[in-house]
């Protein structure tokens, strides 16, 4: 579907260039993501700790995503995969009571997924590291309903950061492999 001159699939808006449109990951781009998932682990944080401390935890719906998740592993590339974690996330943003808050994470998230699949040339992730996310995901999930506060938010700043190295090391190949061939 298109709005505004940009592509829309599952909410998520792919600005500009179309995916695997040709265009070249940059140093530039490679920086403004990391800024990009530094304001987002900030954010995120913040939630899951909110959401940790709350004296009332609901996450069969983020739970109820998660088992989704698992069911689309198997398919490689599945654009499922990206519009359900952003799903996930929100849902466990969610529970930080602040609206705000998880409306400002998911949209960063948004904004990292875009840029990441924009300039990828094939999946993001393979199977082994989405099986990871997978079991990040269940962990900080499990902290949160244990009101494990310190735990939940070091699990998370863990898996931002797994993220983060994947997809930067993902789009860095990409660059030197587009400087090898010319």
């Amino acid at each position: 579907m298109m709005q505004n001159g940009a592509t829309v699939s599952r909410g998520l808006r792919v600005a500009g260039l179309a995916k695997h449109s040709g265009a070249l990951p940059t140093e530039s781009l490679i920086r403004d993501l990391l800024y990009r998932f530094e304001v987002w682990t900030v954010l995120e944080c913040h939630a899951v700790q909110l959401a940790a401390l709350s004296a009332i935890r609901d996450l069969r719906h983020a739970r109820a995503i998660s088992t989704g998740l698992e069911r689309i592993m198997a398919v490689p590339g599945s654009p499922d995969w990206n519009w359900l974690e952003v799903e996930l996330h929100r849902a466990i943003d969610d529970q930080s009571g602040n609206q705000v808050l998880a409306a400002m994470a998911e949209r960063t998230h948004r904004e990292v997924q875009e840029a990441s699949e924009r300039y990828s040339r094939g999946p993001m992730r393979t199977p082994e590291a989405l099986s990871r996310i997978q079991s990040q995901h269940h962990t900080i999930l499990s902290c949160i309903e244990a009101g494990q506060v310190d735990a939940a938010v070091q699990h998370t700043r863990a898996h931002l950061n797994f993220l983060r190295d994947a997809t930067v090391d993902r789009l860095k190949g990409e660059i030197a492999q587009f400087s090898f061939v010319t």
